[in-house]
């Protein structure tokens, strides 16, 4: 029986209501305070820093980052209610602690409206989450696993607004918030209106479009004749934009390679309806790179030659035993052959996320394209 017992403790450590040793359990839960302290204290670091609040509130918003967190785990372990009836939370050993998938979101709040905005948010959000756990069973069928997987929530791209190069002075156009047009002087340090007055307000990013498609899918073909068979995979996708942030990388004005692209379309007196505007060394704001503008938004619609495969399989049926062989195939084969769209980059499905809360999503930042592939192959059964 003792045996049986030390067994069963031994192989409890993954069941739902298994008690493990001391032994397993110390580690454990030392890994998981570790993982939750920086699961906790990140997040209010960040949003602490896109709400421009004072050493003070940062420190008291870290605190309560950590307490809520303690609070929330000591619910999660010792549930109210009746464990085997009803009752508030899933009654598993986890540490509970501030969500990353909701940190561009928060960032993006706290910019523009603080932490107050924030947790009036948190508050609306909270009422949804029970709505729809309480509703789940009857809206399940509405969430396949292709959208549950991905995001259900549309995301944008939240940009600075511009209007492409000025003609005259090859400045690029800011605009601000109040719809006026002002020119970005580099050399000067500053935003000057078309008469030559300075601007002294700030920018504010806009909704730039929607980063996930509206529309997508794929179809396959499959042909035989005689012995040949040929199989197509086209996969679509569209309704969603992209910032080219790899475009703002090769026009970057500082000590990096540009590209030849910047070199045939920058502005110049002689080509004043230009792409690019006027080089200036050490101008990373006109280009995107410091503050990412609306210039740089492109759709993302594609379809793409996902795979094609030829073969031809030959009639082993009259064939000499001797020769040891019943099927015999062979085959050609390609992955992404080839992609149809008006992207400029140089793959609109392969994306980034990055750190900047405007920017989660949707983003193309110097990422490499999906790779094309050829296999040559046999199938040979004996």
């Amino acid at each position: 029986m003792n045996t049986d017992n030390t067994a069963k403790q031994h192989a409890s450590l993954f069941d739902l209501d298994g008690v493990p040793k001391m032994s397993q359990a110390i580690p454990l839960a030392l890994q998981h305070v570790v993982a939750m302290i920086v699961g906790c204290v990140t997040p209010a670091i960040i949003i602490s820093g896109a709400a421009g609040i004072d050493t003070a509130d940062r420190v008291l918003l870290i605190q309560a980052s950590l307490v809520v967190s303690a609070l929330a785990t000591l619910l999660q372990l010792f549930p109210i209610g009746n464990k085997n009836c009803f009752h508030f939370v899933s009654v598993l050993p986890v540490i509970l602690g501030v969500s990353f998938a909701y940190v561009p979101s928060m960032q993006a709040i706290a910019e523009q409206s603080g932490i107050p905005a924030i947790l009036g948010a948190q508050i609306v959000g909270g009422v949804c989450a029970i709505i729809v756990g309480l509703t789940i069973k009857k809206i399940r069928k509405f969430f396949p696993p292709l959208i549950a997987g991905t995001v259900v929530f549309t995301i944008g791209l939240y940009l600075y607004p511009t209007a492409g190069v000025d003609p005259k002075s090859g400045r690029r156009v800011f605009i601000t918030p109040e719809g006026d047009r002002t020119l970005l002087m580099f050399e000067k340090g500053g935003w000057f209106y078309e008469d030559g007055t300075e601007y002294a307000g700030e920018f504010e990013p806009v909704d730039c479009g929607n980063t996930l498609p509206t529309w997508y899918g794929g179809w396959t073909n499959n042909f035989k004749y005689k012995g040949f068979d040929l199989s197509l995979f086209f996969q679509f996708s569209g309704g969603n934009k992209i910032y080219n942030g790899t475009k703002a990388s090769v026009s970057d004005m500082r000590y990096w390679n540009n590209s030849k692209d910047v070199y045939k379309k920058y502005w110049t007196p002689e080509r004043t309806h230009a792409e690019y505007p006027m080089p200036i060394y050490g101008d990373n704001y006109s280009n995107g790179s410091a503050l990412p503008i609306s210039d740089l938004v492109e759709r993302g619609d594609y379809l793409r030659l996902k795979n094609v495969s030829l073969g031809y399989t030959f009639n082993t049926k009259n064939w000499s035993k001797a020769v040891g062989i019943s099927a015999l195939r062979l085959y050609v084969q390609a992955q992404n052959l080839f992609v149809i769209t008006g992207y400029s980059g140089m793959d609109p499905e392969t994306l980034t996320n990055v750190e900047s809360a405007t920017l989660s999503g949707g983003t193309d930042k110097n990422t490499l394209p999906q790779a094309r592939t050829y296999t040559i192959g046999v199938n040979l059964t004996f």
